[in-house]
């Protein structure tokens, strides 16, 4: 068993008892290994959503977690640095400390550390005693699972709500009046121990209220952070935006010393045509010069965000992500400029409108766009709900496309299959789409194929699985190819490096600022 001090963001000092998982062994000591947490599309979504709803986001944080559960495989433990002193009275504990004390002023703090690795020394040889673990522990690969269960039975048994078939990590509750009318429902997210939800005031009371009585917990109130994004919900003028502005400036001074003397500069791209010519196959020796450089730890800080609300800089860590085992200085030094990009912009993140007209409100539509590049393309797809993104990938196709209409048909293939998965959550909890998804596209031979206009080609034949599919959602009126010129296409940013000025534009339409920047130039 082992131990662990730290403190949390908001300044509360937390113990942790862990286990030594990397001691068991697989299919003997535990089966399954997975914690239950929300994807990045389900976070934005469900924010876009209460958003239009104009519903304030509250969170509850689960107490002690893990240890809420039993542990369901047997398993024994050496004895913890602590048995035998955690149980003391303050008066029995009052001549160890003072012992302790003067062992520090004696011999300074070392000595209290060799007197602790003693002890955890001596119970690990020939123990007399060990423990049998009755609860979940942290550290055993067995106690995500476990506790997954036990928050999958507390919403589902105790507070009578639906699991999400799209996302398990999605809960709701729907109450309808006899005129089929929704009269009062209930959204969560969980993220292994850590809810948000929103709703009508009598189910969140009553959420509040069940969660409470079966499950030791923390109710925060209104929520303004969910696993480092700040959230800002101004309800009244029916805006959400989701920014990492602590989470960049906590990144700058993990890694200030590889920085500027005067601080991170000024960038507005993550990744500039002129820099992505520099990521190359580093030689031997460039390796050599590069190896001491935290690359792959930089690299795991900026992808993160990336994930949630930096979606503009997918392209980037793309193409940075392929050099994570071989870098060079060059490599490293256009990965500062990325970090400096998300400095420099961590005041923008996502912003979603609750104030659109009725026809538009909660209405999904899609961007799918691909560059032609061999051996396999890069492609970019975005959905796109209430005014800025709740999806978007870009990553290079894991098959090889021999024309440019052949890369556009898988990539609108992709993006087809992202926007049905959205028809269907939102389908599930009553919102269900009118009509056909539009889907822009700047390709017209690939729309034209898309949409059944003649037989297939020699070129396009080899796709034929990929296209009949798109074929088949547009028959059955899911989505809707149409065509968008090339300078409109957002999912350009995903698919290239791109000059400041097209960047910042399509970044601002994407992330759901364009209106407010346009708003500026007026008043100017």
């Amino acid at each position: 068993m082992g131990e662990l001090f730290s403190v949390k963001r908001n300044g509360k000092y937390k113990f942790r008892q862990y286990a030594l998982g990397n001691m068991l062994k697989e299919g003997k000591d535990y089966g399954e290994t997975f914690s239950s947490t929300v994807s990045g599309d389900g976070v934005r979504w469900f924010c876009s959503l209460a958003c239009s709803c104009k519903k304030e986001i509250r969170g509850w944080d689960a107490t002690t977690g893990y240890l809420q559960t039993q542990q369901r495989v047997t398993v024994y433990a050496y004895l913890p640095s602590h048995h035998g002193y955690s149980d003391l009275s303050l008066e029995q504990l009052a001549p160890l400390r003072k012992q302790l004390k003067d062992m520090e002023s004696a011999e300074g703090i070392k000595s209290v550390k060799d007197f602790a690795r003693k002890i955890k020394r001596e119970r690990r040889e020939r123990p007399k005693t060990i423990l049998k673990l009755n609860k979940s522990v942290y550290g055993i690969p067995d106690a995500g699972q476990s506790f997954s269960m036990f928050m999958q039975a507390l919403h589902l048994k105790h507070c009578n709500m639906v699991q999400s078939e799209m996302d398990p990590c999605v809960f709701y509750k729907i109450i309808e009046t006899e005129e089929n009318k929704v009269a009062s429902y209930l959204i969560v997210i969980m993220w292994v121990d850590d809810c948000r939800f929103f709703g009508t005031p009598d189910l969140v009371k009553e959420y509040e209220d069940t969660i409470s009585k079966n499950c030791k917990c923390t109710l925060e109130g209104v929520s303004r952070e969910f696993v480092s994004i700040q959230i800002n919900h101004k309800v009244e003028e029916g805006v959400l935006e989701l920014t990492q502005h602590d989470y960049w400036l906590k990144a700058v001074e993990r890694f200030k010393e590889f920085l500027p003397p005067n601080g991170p500069k000024e960038r507005k791209v993550p990744l500039s045509p002129a820099d992505e010519k520099l990521l190359i196959e580093p030689s031997e020796s460039e390796m050599k010069a590069a190896e001491h450089l935290p690359f792959a730890s930089l690299l795991g800080v900026c992808q993160y965000p990336s994930s949630f609300t930096k979606l503009e800089m997918r392209y980037s860590m793309s193409v940075l992500s392929r050099h994570r085992t071989k870098w060079g200085l060059d490599h490293f030094k256009v990965l500062i400029k990325a970090l400096e990009y998300g400095y420099s912009t961590r005041h923008l993140g996502l912003r979603y409108n609750g104030n659109l007209p009725e026809n538009e409100s909660n209405v999904l539509s899609g961007f799918a766009d691909s560059s032609l590049t061999i051996p396999r393309s890069q492609g970019c797809r975005s959905v796109v709900m209430n005014s800025a993104a709740i999806s978007l990938t870009s990553k290079k196709h894991t098959t090889t496309d021999d024309s440019t209409t052949a890369a556009e048909l898988t990539e609108l293939h992709l993006c087809a299959c992202d926007v049905v998965g959205f028809r269907e959550l939102m389908k599930e909890i009553g919102l269900e789409q009118k009509g056909p998804t539009v889907i822009f596209q700047d390709n017209q031979a690939a729309i034209q194929i898309a949409m059944n206009r003649g037989s297939l080609s020699k070129k396009t034949r080899a796709m034929e699985v990929r296209v009949f599919s798109v074929r088949n959602k547009i028959e059955d009126m899911k989505v809707e190819p149409i065509y968008l010129k090339t300078e409109d296409m957002l999912a350009d940013i995903g698919t290239k490096a791109l000059e400041p000025s097209l960047f910042i534009s399509l970044r601002d339409q994407l992330c759901g600022y364009a209106k407010i920047v346009a708003r500026k130039l007026r008043m100017n």
